[in-house]
């Protein structure tokens, strides 16, 4: 059985520092690979999304799901005074029920209906300008097939709005609980547009795997955007979400190889209004390979309760409580760009607890943008750095700073750049670190221009906020540099690491 293909997966300051390179490294010792991290159990941290992927479970998701021979389309037509189907179709008032498996285009609108679909196999859905609006219920609900897909005609523009109310038959009941709900595995494509509006809780939600492989989908929902049970998967598309919760979900806790979102394509756009949203809420991973993903949010943008890995594509986070928020963090590759009001990157623990050594922040490449009111990155166990490039910017006072870890630091590749509070404040890499490091305590006023030279060139930014310290380190500190914030002195400092 074919798989989804994403499994293959600078206003100058009042004073000027100058630093006087640091002493030689020797060369043999700076390394760029993996290092052994104490307290942290071998083979925690994965090396790659793939590895990930092949103990999680498989999408259901097929590259015929999205391809059908269009002679054998049942056309559905839609009205408030008597909608129309042909085989495997049934016709009760206002609502329309599916019930054998096939295609059907359907067109047309309901003011106050129902389409459900509820039978065997697999039924494919293809909107061709349709509009289904439910006073009481969800618009498109699924039960009992073995998968329900839904594709967006071509030039089409499709809407599915609920209730802002539901009435269930029994008081005890508590779904369907969304504008497009369904029971089963859901894909969702196509090359038109679906509008899906959640006036009472959630706009979409599957109770097992959901997969968004293309199209346009624009969400708002009173509560949670876009929710798969197993899993929730974008690996195409152009996808927006406007939620009172949370934006991007998957919920299953009782399987550890579901409860995932992984993003691997597409342009996904974000934002939370409820006073503690996050943008992408994943109870086990949170998963990124290709894609542009833009979160503003009201709580974390990205929150894991396991992993959050991300190894290409382009996250930017404009606004968010914390930005990145998992027991474990790994970033391979990719941009990564991210203000936060606390911290920017939290190792917390995840469910088993804050202690040490089972948190760990890995940065192994990719290009990453830290602003951060808190840490800019936090780990309540350990943080390896060995490739890419971190400027780091985190609060300039008592409690908070640039970087945090209560275990090690270590430095084996890569270059980092973290300014925040005095060096009281500032973790520091480890003195065993293979690659040198410098912390220097230094006025930097927000907006000042920051250089450091090497031999081999110089890495310059400019100061996001106000700090009282810099940690840089770089593979090239060995060869000698020089440090400017400003206009001012020559300091010296002690090198460190090597």
């Amino acid at each position: 059985m074919k798989t989804l293909k994403i499994l293959t997966l600078i206003a100058a300051s009042s004073a000027m520092v100058m630093l006087a390179g640091c002493t030689p490294a020797d060369e043999s010792n700076t390394a760029s690979g993996s290092a052994s991290i104490t307290g942290l159990p071998s083979g925690t941290v994965p090396d790659s999304i793939d590895q990930v992927m092949a103990t999680s479970m498989t999408p259901d998701f097929l590259d015929d799901d999205l391809v059908w021979d269009q002679t054998s389309e049942v056309e559905v037509a839609l009205s408030d005074s008597g909608s129309i189907g042909g085989p495997g179709v049934g016709v009760d008032g206002s609502v329309v029920t599916i019930s054998k498996p096939g295609t059907y285009r359907i067109s047309g609108t309901l003011s106050d209906g129902q389409v459900a679909v509820d039978g065997t196999g697999v039924v494919r859905i293809i909107l061709d300008q349709a509009s289904i609006t439910n006073n009481s219920s969800s618009a498109l609900v699924a039960s009992g097939v073995d998968k329900l897909i839904v594709i967006t005609a071509e030039d089409t523009t499709n809407t599915l709005t609920d209730a802002t109310a539901y009435v269930y038959p029994d008081p005890a009941q508590t779904e369907p609980d969304a504008a497009l709900f369904s029971q089963v595995d859901t894909v969702i494509g196509g090359d038109g547009v679906l509008v899906v509006n959640g006036r009472a809780t959630d706009a979409i939600a599957s109770k097992d795997g959901l997969v968004i492989a293309s199209g346009t989908v624009n969400v708002t929902a009173v509560d949670d955007g876009i929710e798969g049970g197993d899993y929730l998967v974008v690996s195409g598309g152009d996808v927006t979400v406007t939620s009172g919760g949370q934006g991007l979900k998957s919920t299953k806790e009782s399987d550890e190889t579901a409860g995932y979102v992984l993003v691997s394509g597409g342009i996904v756009s974000v934002t939370t209004t409820g006073q503690s949203s996050d943008c992408v809420n994943a109870v086990t991973n949170a998963l990124f390979t290709v894609g542009a993903l833009t979160l503003t949010c009201t709580d974390d943008a990205i929150h894991a309760d396991n992993l959050i890995m991300v190894d290409g594509g382009e996250i930017r986070v404009p606004n968010s409580y914390e930005g990145l928020e998992s027991a474990t963090v790994v970033i391979s590759d990719g941009k990564v760009d991210v203000t936060s009001s606390d911290d920017a990157i939290n190792a917390n623990g995840g469910r088993g607890g804050s202690t040490v050594g089972n948190a760990m922040v890995a940065i192994r490449g990719g290009d990453i943008t830290l602003n951060a009111g808190g840490d800019g990155i936090d780990s309540n166990g350990t943080i390896l750095i060995s490739g890419g490039t971190t400027v780091a910017a985190g609060a300039n006072h008592t409690g908070d700073g640039a970087v945090d870890s209560n275990g090690s630091l270590q430095v084996t590749g890569g270059t980092m750049a973290a300014i925040g509070g005095s060096s009281r404040m500032l973790k520091t890499p480890d003195e065993s670190s293979p690659q040198q490091w410098f912390s220097q305590d230094v006025a930097i006023e927000e907006g000042d221009a920051i250089a450091i030279t090497t031999s081999n060139g110089t890495f310059s930014f400019k100061a996001a906020r106000q700090a009282q310290n810099i940690v840089f380190t770089s593979p090239d500190l060995g060869s000698g540099a020089t440090l400017t914030v400003g206009g001012g002195d020559v300091i010296t400092p002690d090198c460190h690491g090597g």
